[in-house]
């Protein structure tokens, strides 16, 4: 039988400093200028009673990486797969960015607002496209 106490997180968030000298240092963008980085992240745990290993490894590599390299998930995870990190995720191409910015979060899930359009537009450029000779009007 299980015991309720033992899968317990004593605590409704985690919250993480955010170094905002090692922020600038690593060219990521400031949504709103270099006055918008924020001195903590604040991420959510409410409504979880445990928190998985993947989890664990997230919140672990977030608390030592020191925003030196960026971090990524997968689009493919699913909501409850992000880590309590979907507010703070912004969509560069088919990756979400994890960020110090709580960016929000759109319906379901989705990052809307939130994607680099920069990114997006110097990936896209290099792509070759051609008139289709197959396709008549």
């Amino acid at each position: 039988m299980r015991n309720p106490e033992i899968a317990c997180v004593p605590t409704d968030s985690i919250v993480l400093t955010v170094d905002k000298a090692a922020v600038l240092r690593s060219g990521m963008k400031a949504p709103h200028g270099k006055d918008s980085i924020p001195e903590k992240m604040h991420i959510s745990l409410r409504g979880k009673r445990m928190l998985t290993k993947s989890e664990m490894m997230v919140y672990e590599m977030l608390a030592h990486h020191n925003w030196t390299r960026p971090l990524y998930m997968s689009t493919t995870l699913g909501g409850e797969n992000q880590a309590g990190l979907d507010n703070y995720l912004m969509l560069e191409g088919l990756a979400a960015r994890i960020t110090p910015f709580n960016v929000g979060s759109g319906a379901r899930g989705h990052r809307s607002g939130c994607t680099t359009t920069s990114c997006a537009s110097s990936a896209t450029a290099t792509w070759p496209i051609r008139k289709s000779t197959s396709i008549k009007p």
